[in-house]
């Protein structure tokens, strides 16, 4: 099978290429930050140079999980350049896509589709057609929920096979740190680090966005990566929607403390800070419906990947 990932040069996306070439399938990338990549940096998403791309290769599958994406502040200073790049960018493959002989959509949504439900997630509380939660009032959710709905729409009009996965809160090594002197901009795990690094060297205070009480599901990027390669790829993929998510849920207060005596940080006060804009309080997944279809569990314990990850920052990042 031949595949097609936009951002496929991008944290998540370039671990799927390694993963469906591991498979055998055949793989193209097209990503911002080629220059002289398979479809070339002044087409990367132009509906009619993905179109002829897809067209010209005799692509089956196009994987979209080209987005901006960053932590909380990034996302509620840049609201509207994170978000107007993402509606633009969907808006092209998604056409791009539609017109093309391929015959499969996979479409890289969000956990925060859920930011206004009640926990548990379960995929139907947010169906496009009969939705039983409101919309997301975060403006990232939000167009990410309207990404899902245009794919579903494309496919139903030109009789194409759509496939949502909705990755909550995915860490792992490779996922940069910025460590600008006011936090918030990577996400959560990187954020900590940097924080515990600073703490360590500096005495700088800890303090985390919120009570502490919100709860994630972090989920390792190597086994979301194998996720959305079995939706390419697996027959019974075909027009479902997915939680792609770790079963083990823990709160941002417990997290701090977890990396703490990770790092050699014993005692750790944590300070509070107000939430950011859109923050979601509950975030925990039933994944029931991707086991049962895909035959997906995380097979990645969070505390090992975890460690790991601390590690790969204190090689990578320390001086940085």
């Amino acid at each position: 099978m031949k595949i097609l990932i936009t951002g496929g040069e991008g944290f998540i996306g370039h671990r799927i290429s390694h993963e469906l070439i591991r498979r055998g399938h055949e793989v193209l990338v097209i990503d911002r930050t080629q220059d002289d990549g398979d479809i070339g940096s002044q087409n990367t998403f132009d509906e009619w140079a993905i179109q002829r791309f897809i067209d010209h290769n005799n692509v089956d599958v196009v994987c979209h999980m080209a987005a901006l994406v960053g932590g909380g502040r990034f996302l509620a200073d840049r609201e509207y350049e994170i978000c107007s790049h993402n509606m633009d960018v969907d808006r092209a493959v998604i056409t791009g896509f539609a017109r093309s002989p391929a015959k499969r959509l996979v479409y890289c949504s969000s956990s925060m589709v859920f930011q206004n439900g009640v926990s548990p997630c379960f995929e139907h509380h947010q169906d496009s057609e009969n939705p039983t939660i409101p919309a997301p009032t975060n403006n990232y959710g939000f167009t990410k929920l309207q990404g899902e709905r245009l794919a579903i729409m494309a496919g139903r009009q030109f009789d194409k096979e759509v496939v949502i996965g909705r990755p909550f809160n995915v860490y792992g090594p490779g996922e940069v740190t910025r460590v600008e002197k006011s936090y918030g901009i990577s996400h959560v795990i990187p954020d900590f680090y940097v924080k515990l690094r600073d703490l360590q060297k500096n005495g700088t205070p800890f303090e985390l966005f919120g009570d502490g009480t919100q709860t994630r599901s972090f989920t390792h990027a190597d086994e979301t990566a194998r996720a959305f390669a079995l939706m390419c790829i697996k027959p019974e993929a075909a027009n479902e929607t997915f939680n792609v998510a770790s079963e083990e849920n823990i709160s941002i207060y417990d997290l701090a403390h977890m990396m703490a005596r990770m790092m050699g940080i014993r005692n750790l006060d944590v300070g509070t800070l107000d939430p950011w804009h859109g923050d979601t309080k509950q975030r925990k997944p039933v994944v029931s419906h991707i086991r049962q279809v895909l035959g997906w569990t995380s097979l990645i314990p969070f505390e090992l990947g975890l460690r790991r990850n601390i590690e790969w920052f204190m090689e990578h990042q320390e001086d940085k």
